[in-house]
C-alpha cells in the first residue's frame, strides 16, 4: 500500500469561459506526484454523469483509485480581472461523513502512512468527518 493517501471531492473547473476541464486538490495533487514518481491511493467521489470528464483523466494516471457516487460534483468557474481571481462556484459536492471515513474510504486508505484531505468547500469534511481520519 501507499504511504500517502489523497482524500476529497473531484471538481469541473471552467476557467475563463473555456470548457470544463478537471479539477480538485485530490486530482492535482496525483498529477504532481506522478510527475515526482510518488505513488498514492486516491479516494474520492463525482456525479456519475462527470466520470468521463473527471474521473478517467485520474485514473490513466495510474493510481488507485475509490470512486464513490455523488448526487453531483462539485464545480468551479474562474476568470481574471486584471489581476483579481473571480470564482464562482456553480456545484456544490456531496460532504464526507464519518460513515465514508469508517467504511469504504477508510478501507481504500487503509495502509496509508499519511493522508493529504482536500476538502473544496468547508462543507465537505465536518469536524467529526476529519476527526475521523486522524
Amino acid at each position: 500500500m501507499s504511504p500517502i493517501g489523497l482524500i476529497g471531492n473531484l471538481a469541473v473547473d471552467r476557467v475563463a469561459g473555456g470548457d470544463p476541464r478537471p479539477g480538485g486538490g485530490v486530482f492535482h495533487a496525483a498529477r504532481a506526484a506522478s510527475r515526482l514518481g510518488t505513488d498514492v491511493v486516491v479516494v474520492t467521489r463525482c456525479a456519475p454523469t462527470d466520470r468521463a470528464l473527471v474521473l478517467s483523466p485520474l485514473e490513466a494516471l495510474g493510481f488507485p483509485v475509490a470512486c464513490a457516487d455523488a448526487a453531483e460534483t462539485t464545480g468551479f468557474s474562474f476568470h481574471y480581472e486584471g489581476d483579481t481571481r473571480v470564482m464562482t462556484v456553480d456545484a456544490v459536492g456531496d460532504p464526507w461523513t464519518t460513515a465514508d471515513i469508517a467504511g469504504w474510504a477508510g478501507e481504500a486508505l487503509d495502509g496509508c502512512e499519511w493522508v493529504l484531505v482536500g476538502g473544496l468547500l468547508r462543507s465537505h469534511f465536518d469536524a467529526p468527518a476529519a476527526d475521523a481520519l486522524a
